[in-house]
Parts: C-alpha cells; structure tokens; sequence
C-alpha cells in the first residue's frame, strides 16, 4: 500500500530534559532515530515528511537532511 498525497509530520522538538539529549539522534545500529523514521515514510510512499523541530536544532537537523539527500523539509516551530 501506498500514501501519496499524504505528508507526515515528524516531531523532534522535545526539550530533552529526561534522556539528556535529543531524541532523534539516538544512534540504532549506524542510523539516527530520525534516519529511521524518515526511511519508514519512504519505504510507505509518502510524500516528503516535515521535520519540526525547536528553533536551537534547527541549522543542525536542516543540515543532517541535506547531507543525508533527503526530501523531508525542516520546520522550525517558534519561541
């Protein structure tokens, strides 16, 4: 089954109070936990995901995708 017209919206804004740093980074295996969610909404043929995220991650996740190829597009959410 395939979800085009769909677009999901990932969500890597937390503050990281509990874990101590941010949860899409977490490393599973060589891939971030955010490589593997993002790999999911590709494998189910989704449209291009929106990443949102807080404004102090936003340069490095907007960063990560672009070197990563990937389509997923970074929002920033505000202050």
């Amino acid at each position: 089954m395939r979800f085009p017209g769909y677009f999901p919206v990932v969500l890597a804004a937390g503050a990281a109070t509990r874990m101590g740093r941010a949860k899409e980074w977490l490393d599973f295996g060589g891939l971030t936990c955010l490589d593997l969610v993002l790999t999911a909404c590709v494998e189910a043929g989704t449209d291009a995901p929106f990443v949102v995220t807080r404004q102090a991650r936003f340069f490095d996740l907007h960063a990560h995708l672009k070197a990563r190829g990937s389509p997923a597009r970074a929002i920033e959410i505000g202050r």
